[in-house]
């Protein structure tokens, strides 16, 4: 009779914490998904902006080839919700970089870049919900027990995103 009390008693812990887990992931991707139609728009001015550096440059640079990869792989379906957010802060970052080398005094650069810079700060007032619950469900998996059954159940931490200074 002990035997099963102690046992209906682990099985109980671990059911409450897989679901701890699981609804803490499920708050982050949430938050990620209503995110998507803003890195929608941040791709596509990625998009525009390299072919308007290509065709201003008349060359086929390694930058504009990384900004295209990193710019399809933030909407693919394939990728993982936080493979996505650690391509987002690189495509970010590449854009600013790639941006600052250009020339200057372009008014179809200057609108392109204007138009990311307001996306960026719509993304900086939209970004915290994902932040906090990426923040949380990490704090989550990091504390015992949660961190011994995240690592069998394969729950990884979320990576938050991060707007970069221009």
């Amino acid at each position: 009779m002990l035997i099963l009390i102690v046992l209906l008693t682990i099985s109980a812990i671990i059911i409450g914490v897989q679901r701890t887990l699981y609804r803490k992931q499920q708050e982050a991707e949430l938050a990620f998904n209503q995110l998507s139609s803003l890195v929608g728009n941040l791709s596509d001015v990625a998009g525009k902006t390299i072919e308007t550096l290509r065709r201003l440059e008349g060359e086929d640079k390694e930058v504009f080839t990384r900004l295209n990869q990193l710019r399809w792989q933030t909407t693919s379906r394939k990728l993982t919700d936080d493979k996505k957010t650690q391509t987002l802060n690189e495509l970010m970052l590449l854009y600013n970089h790639a941006c600052r080398q250009t020339a200057p005094n372009n008014p179809q650069l200057e609108e392109l870049h204007q138009h990311w810079q307001q996306l960026l700060h719509r993304l900086s007032a939209e970004i915290e919900p994902y932040n906090v619950a990426a923040t949380d469900f990490n704090h989550t998996i990091g504390r015992f027990p949660f961190n011994r059954f995240a690592w069998l159940l394969g729950y990884r931490k979320k990576t938050p995103l991060h707007i970069p200074k221009s």
